[in-house]
């Protein structure tokens, strides 16, 4: 009985060509997976774009400018990660506003409640 797990794993299995490597080296810092995948990397999977980057150990923050700092810092007290990235930093996630608040320290300040 032939070993399907094997044959399976090879059929799928894609190759990375050495000018995907260099694009996927040149690009890693300014896209995530799912941007790299969109944009340079249409026949793979998101899940085989950040793999290969483990694998060369391309891994870390992605950048923020001074810009987007000091507005994180000026404004990410006041608003929601929602409403920071809508108002001010629409090229991050509200995942990165909310985990860049944390790595400043940052808290939401508390909005005083309507009285009736």
């Amino acid at each position: 009985m032939p070993n399907y797990k094997n044959i399976r794993s090879t059929c799928f299995k894609r190759i990375w060509t050495e000018e995907e490597v260099e694009l996927l080296r040149e690009h890693w810092k300014s896209y995530d997976q799912r941007e790299l995948k969109e944009k340079f990397f249409p026949d793979k999977t998101v899940n085989q774009v950040l793999q290969k980057k483990m694998h060369l150990g391309l891994k870390g923050r992605r950048i923020w400018s001074e810009e987007e700092r000091g507005l994180l810092l000026e404004h990410g007290a006041n608003y929601s990660h929602r409403e920071m990235r809508k108002r001010f930093l629409p090229n991050k996630t509200p995942r990165q506003i909310t985990d860049m608040r944390k790595y400043f320290g940052i808290k939401r300040r508390c909005t005083p409640t309507k009285q009736n």
